[in-house]
């Protein structure tokens, strides 16, 4: 069951968002339902938040059956320090209790020491941030290619 726009507008105001606020609302990342026997799945979701945005990033992994595994793995890069990402995983067993699944969530922000590497290699420093940014985009890019 999706929750209805009123329970996310219900969310946003909880978490203080005002109307005048610059908000970039990923939405739902992935919604993964695994039906039927042996079925399996990796979802994977990518967010990089910058400037006064605020991500607001939802993925939700649902078992129906008894033997069906599955794992989400959410990442979130924060590159300023007005940007905030709010990564909301959800996991649920319907009518399967030993369904097997699991998250990963990490936020944080791009990593200083490698730009540093980067620009006492001549690398100006936003192709630096571009290059991590990048990096961090097509970590597991090599899952989906054909």
């Amino acid at each position: 069951m999706r929750p209805r726009p009123e329970e996310f507008e219900r969310l946003l105001r909880k978490l203080g968002v005002c109307q005048d606020e610059h908000l970039v609302i990923a939405g739902r990342a992935a919604n993964v339902k695994l039906v039927g026997r042996d079925t399996r799945a990796d979802s994977i979701s990518r967010a990089i938040a910058r400037d006064r945005s605020k991500l607001f990033v939802r993925a939700r992994l649902v078992g129906h059956h008894e033997r069906s595994q599955g794992h989400l793995d959410c990442r979130g890069m924060v590159v300023s320090s007005e940007a905030e990402i709010h990564s909301i995983p959800e996991l649920d067993s319907e009518h399967a209790p030993r369904a097997r699944l699991s998250h990963d969530v990490a936020v944080g922000p791009i990593d200083e020491e490698a730009i540093a590497y980067l620009i006492t290699r001549g690398v100006d420093p936003d192709e630096a941030t571009a290059i991590l940014t990048r990096g961090f985009l097509e970590e597991h890019s090599e899952v989906f290619a054909s």
